[in-house]
């Protein structure tokens, strides 16, 4: 099994931006693990600001 990061970068209207877009964006860090037959998993880690998670 093998596992490499990727940053996907998407304009505010969901649209994928290349690395050097000054476009304003939002980042996710994806996590891609494939393994020898062919299989492939992501993970996508999304960060919350503080200010934005309701305490209840």
């Amino acid at each position: 099994m093998s596992a490499k990061l990727l940053e996907l970068r998407l304009s505010l209207l969901g649209i994928r931006l290349e690395s050097d877009s000054a476009e304003p964006a939002n980042r996710f860090t994806i996590a891609e693990f494939s393994e020898g037959g062919g299989k492939r998993w992501t993970a996508v880690w999304v960060r919350i600001p503080g200010h934005v998670v309701i305490n209840g």
